[in-house]
């Protein structure tokens, strides 16, 4: 068999070549026993993973992704984008209509973006290649069969339906990392359980004393300990309310709870026998209307409809799947949240994320009681990239649900302030980030710590493909290789904490398949990485996307040399008037990385930019928690 990589490009005449007979395939999983049979079909590999398969058994193939254009992502995105409140136009009972709140709208982008993406590729491929039989694997089957279900199709693994049900539990254990995963279910069971027994031997549940509340929405303490300290009053009850991640899920989190007299709702307690009854009632309601609706709603073919062609039965199952694992959870959490604002006085909401199922439940209740959103994230960094970051930010892409989003800094004002009204805006800094401003505790080691950030690659932009992923894996390898090479470089490597676990074990393997001596970190404080570190080597997939570690590092006043993996703009170089050092994966990293321990005159106008600059990006260091606070309390 030959392994040569056929690329798919509309000039090469291979492309023009049909078969009968093809193969569609997705993902690691598939039956072993089929993979000879298709050696000799035209295959289309459509992920990372499979790419990885085909290459080890020597195939030729093409890579489906390359079948869509720039230009053809763009208006796939788009598209998505506006049917993330696809409902709201619905004709339906405003009881039945708010059960689609439940699904955060950003899963829905996720999958929707990947489905029409995979959608939009099938589809020329089978005009193209007019097959009479196909292999796939089963996700691409259904779409398939949506496109044409007349084409027999032979599954090449067995049927998965991916939803957002799992919870990555990652967790130390004799020094070492464990990760789980585990269904949001059975966390949740076992939250509580933990919950019902902490709660009551420490003293944290409310009681009922008619003060007026601060109600504190999906935090963890340990992120927010100033913040926390700072709502200590006798004035004011502070309550968490955490349905996603339990607030005492460590023994940090319950010192700060206790310290700071905070509050968790006893909800075992509040909820009335009429309440439990209402759950039960509700819940029912919705799982015979979902039933029926998912299966007899006809304008559904036409709402989820792409440039005249319908993809709504590739996402149907998904749809029913995912609403249906989450409907009693969620029904509770609106009866939960239904007391809370009828019984007791909340005089004000803070909360970080404003796509969070949890998060929507509970201000969908809220009637008058204001809202104040925190940034959970920053990228403003530079102003030369504000229109493509605005076209793919969460808040231009979601309906805002707060009365104020608070700022971090003047970067983050002057920005938002470009497209958001001004009075939603203020300007207070980030409390999560008073515990960055710390001295230093690293030794003067012989040895120079490099710390490598990792992002994961996520299918936010529908620009992702299989090309990034594999400069990815290039690059990680040969920065790595190029450290080494270097006696006194220690190299560690910190992956993302949140969203892209799944591309994160993938990172975890290429790390591991370099060196497996390089110490990989996944639950470890970022202040202690940044600390005992003497820089900073961050990987960026899409240049207009980059992480708040940046900032991090800034603050701890760490050199940060920022990587983008972006081609569309592949030819830059440091700009002499930054803070950061960003680079393309094509630039001399290992220049600047000597540069910056060889020459003092160098390092030294780099800390000033950086210091400049902390006062454009954060305002009211090392104080936000207070100055948040102090607001805060002006609603009470």
């Amino acid at each position: 068999m030959s392994s040569t990589l056929y690329r798919l490009n509309f000039q090469n005449s291979d492309w023009q070549i049909q078969l009968e007979t093809i193969s569609l395939i997705h993902g690691e999983d598939f039956d072993d026993s089929l993979i000879s049979k298709i050696q000799n079909n035209k295959i289309f590999s459509f992920d990372y993973s499979s790419f990885k398969t085909l290459k080890k058994y020597n195939f030729e193939y093409f890579l489906a992704d390359e079948l869509l254009s720039k230009l053809e992502r763009e208006k796939i995105h788009e598209h998505v984008v506006s049917k993330l409140y696809w409902y709201e136009d619905h004709k339906l009972p405003n009881e039945e209509k708010q059960l689609f709140q439940f699904l955060d709208p950003l899963y829905l982008h996720q999958k929707l973006l990947i489905t029409l993406i995979q959608f939009s590729i099938i589809k020329k491929i089978l005009e193209q290649e007019k097959p009479k039989k196909i292999f796939a694997t089963k996700n691409l089957s259904k779409i398939i069969s949506t496109i044409n279900d007349k084409i027999p199709i032979i599954l090449l693994n067995q049927e998965k339906i991916e939803i957002f049900d799992k919870y990555d539990l990652r967790f130390k254990l004799l020094s070492k990392t464990i990760s789980l995963k585990i269904s949001m279910s059975k966390l949740r069971k076992l939250q509580n359980f933990y919950e019902s027994i902490m709660c009551s031997f420490n003293k944290i549940w409310l009681t009922n004393d008619n003060k007026p509340i601060i109600l504190l929405l999906e935090f963890d303490p340990s992120k927010f300990e100033k913040l926390f300290h700072e709502m200590k009053s006798n004035n004011f009850n502070c309550i968490i309310l955490n349905r996603r991640k339990s607030p005492i899920i460590n023994n940090n989190s319950l010192k700060i709870l206790k310290n700071s007299n905070i509050k968790i709702f006893n909800f075992n307690n509040l909820l009335s026998t009429n309440d439990k009854k209402e759950i039960s009632r509700l819940t029912n309601q919705y799982r015979v209307f979902l039933d029926n609706f998912w299966d007899s709603e006809k304008s559904l073919f036409s709402i989820f409809s792409f440039e005249n062609s319908s993809y709504y039965l590739a996402i149907k199952d998904f749809l029913k799947k995912q609403f249906e694992s989450e409907i009693e959870f969620n029904v509770q959490n609106l009866i939960q949240s239904k007391h809370i604002f009828k019984n007791f006085d909340i005089k004000c909401i803070l909360y970080q994320y404003e796509s969070g199922t949890s998060e929507n439940i509970t201000l969908s209740q809220r009637q008058n009681v204001p809202s104040l959103l925190i940034r959970h994230g920053f990228s403003s960094f530079t102003t030369k990239l504000d229109d493509l970051r605005w076209k793919y930010d969460q808040f231009r892409l979601l309906k805002l649900n707060c009365n104020q989003i608070i700022m971090w800094g003047n970067s983050d004002y002057n920005f938002y302030s470009k497209f958001l009204p001004k009075m939603s805006l203020k300007k207070i800094g980030s409390p999560r980030h008073d515990n960055f401003f710390i001295d230093s505790k690293k030794k003067n080691d012989l040895k120079k710590t490099i710390l490598i950030t990792a992002s994961p690659i996520i299918e936010w932009t529908g620009q992702q493909n299989i090309n990034l992923e594999l400069r990815y894996e290039n690059f990680l390898k040969s920065i790595i290789d190029d450290l080494q090479k270097h006696k006194n470089f220690n190299i560690i490597v910190k992956l993302h904490p949140g969203w892209g676990w799944q591309f994160n074990y993938t990172l975890l393997k290429i790390c591991k398949n370099i060196d497996p001596n390089i110490p990989i970190f996944s639950t470890e404080s970022i202040v202690e990485l940044i600390d005992r570190s003497d820089m900073m080597i961050n990987i960026n997939p899409e240049e207009n996307q980059p992480s708040t570690v940046i900032l991090e590092a800034l603050i701890m006043k760490k050199p940060v040399i920022n990587i983008s993996l972006d081609d569309s703009n592949s030819e830059f170089d440091y700009d002499e008037e930054s803070p950061i050092i960003s680079l393309s994966y094509k630039a001399d990293i290992m220049k600047y990385v000597i540069r910056l321990f060889d020459d003092s005159e160098f390092y030294e106008k780099l800390n000033n930019k950086i210091t400049k600059s902390l006062n454009y990006y954060l305002s009211n260091h090392k104080n936000a928690s207070k100055q948040l606070v102090d607001y805060l309390k002006s609603y009470v």
